[in-house]
């Protein structure tokens, strides 16, 4: 990790590798607010070649202020995402006080998971891939909305 980003609170994103079209819309939707919060945002993407990935995850997660999931059928049903990454953000939600926003971009069992006591940014029973791209943005938007308001607290 870099000097510029040390000491900025950690937007983590966690998702299935099947739905990266939805973290490119995502952090397009975040990067803004680094002009008027200060705002590290980290997904896998940026693990370098040669890098333990599970050590570089590992630390994302211990530094993580706001987590972001990206709710589908794919996500629920990778074991590494759950086990390893979800349930060490619930872990941290619970001591640390880690804000966990699901954000459903396909239908799923999102209300028969372990995430269905964290409250969503849009309802499970209208997931983005099943809105327009104006409906798509104006969640992009109110997420962005929320992660700043928590980042300023």
């Amino acid at each position: 990790m870099n000097n510029r980003t040390h000491n900025k609170p950690l937007v983590f994103i966690s998702y299935s590798h099947n739905d990266r079209k939805w973290v490119d819309s995502l952090i397009i939707h975040l990067k803004p607010l680094g002009h008027s919060v200060s705002l590290d945002i980290w997904e896998d993407s940026r693990i370098t070649p040669g890098a333990k990935w599970r050590r570089e995850i590992g630390r994302a997660l211990s530094k993580a202020a706001v987590a972001i999931f990206l709710v589908s059928p794919d996500f629920l049903a990778s074991e590494f995402v759950m086990d390893e990454e979800v349930a060490s953000l619930i872990q941290d939600a619970e001591m640390k006080g880690v804000i966990i926003i699901p954000l459903l971009v396909r239908p799923s069992l999102f209300r028969q998971s372990i995430l269905q006591g964290f409250q969503s940014i849009n309802s499970p029973e209208i997931p983005l891939s099943g809105v327009s791209s104006y409906k798509r943005d104006e969640v992009f938007v109110k997420l962005a909305m929320t992660v700043e308001t928590v980042i300023r607290k």
